[in-house]
């Protein structure tokens, strides 16, 4: 009787199984299918899942969960290609992965909720141009969830730095970056060395500056002898903001640049080091021909002496020559 209703159990669990479309044949194949070598299997078991919907989705998450990066990538894809509202179930294993440092599986996970439109979008400018086509510019990115989570921010400005074709998306995405934490650094660095659009630099080394993470400091100095001069601009000013005496005399040197506004930059960050062997080049910035120079200038000679002339070279310069024989 015992063994009967053993028996009587197994079937009615296999059925279960069959009925909820999970049975072991069926999870194998397309589990075997999902992470096969060869991309034509690959991605005809992500279109079936895709199209089973609901019904794939205790399988979807379950892959999700698995800790395995060829599981997760798969099951990223699946959950792209499904139709309507279904692939939010997994929501908590999409976040979940989110919240981990930048990989493989972050970057499929942030590309789901980033190409389903539910994380954030591209806020638009559109400018009336002389001819019949608008010209937009994009302002920034709104998001729609997540805004006060950095790390899942961050892992999806990576996503868009990696995978946009639009230079003005990705620079809105990398100045972003600046509001997520520590470990932004690392990819910052490499787009403000290896990327090859300017524009993207400037906004890594404005991102960089803001973070404040001494790791970029050297990679900045380097950036002070772009051929850029936003480039050079972003680097003076980040360096200004991490407050490092190592980019002192790289940022004494650019005091000769020949764009005014990465002098001022170069003023400015020196003003907010404070380091005192930068007050006789900063004095001698009090000639600049640019007048803004000369009164960030000032100011810069105010912040690290505690003395107040202004911009008046020859008062700066006494005082400098007393104060060296003290």
């Amino acid at each position: 009787m015992t063994s009967k209703i053993g028996v009587e159990m197994v079937l009615v669990s296999a059925l279960l199984l069959v009925a909820m479309g999970c049975g072991p044949p069926w999870y194998r194949a397309h589990e075997s299918r999902l992470i096969s070598d060869d991309a034509a299997e690959r991605g005809a078991a992500v279109e079936a899942l895709a199209a089973e919907g609901e019904r794939a989705m205790p399988l979807v998450q379950e892959w999700l969960r698995s800790q395995r990066d060829d599981y997760i990538i798969g099951a990223c894809l699946v959950l792209e290609k499904m139709e309507g509202d279904v692939w939010k179930k997994a929501l908590p294993e999409l976040e979940e992965i989110l919240q981990g440092s930048p990989s493989a599986r972050t970057n499929a996970a942030a590309a789901v909720v980033y190409r389903k439109n539910y994380a954030c979008e591209c806020k638009l400018s559109i400018v009336e141009s002389t001819g019949d086509v608008p010209i937009v510019f994009i302002e920034g990115i709104s998001w729609k969830h997540y805004s006060d989570d950095p790390a899942i921010k961050r892992n999806i400005c990576l996503f868009i730095i990696e995978s946009e074709s639009n230079q003005d998306i990705r620079s809105v995405a990398v100045a972003e970056l600046s509001f997520t934490d520590s470990l932004a650094v690392a990819p910052l660095i490499a787009v403000l060395k290896n990327d090859s659009k300017s524009c993207l630099h400037s906004a890594a080394a404005y991102a960089l500056g803001i973070i404040g993470d001494k790791k970029a400091v050297e990679p900045l100095i380097k950036a002070l002898n772009d051929t850029v001069s936003d480039v050079r601009w972003g680097a003076a000013s980040a360096l200004g903001k991490i407050n490092d005496a190592r980019a002192v005399a790289p940022l004494i040197k650019v005091l000769a640049d020949e764009d005014s506004f990465v002098r001022r930059a170069a003023v400015e960050a020196l003003g907010e080091i404070r380091n005192k062997s930068a007050i006789a080049p900063l004095i001698e910035a009090l000639k600049d021909k640019d007048e803004k120079v000369c009164s960030c200038a000032a100011v810069a000679l105010a912040n690290i002496t505690k003395q107040d002339f202004g911009e008046d070279y020859t008062k700066w310069k006494e005082w400098y020559e007393k104060s060296k024989e003290k």
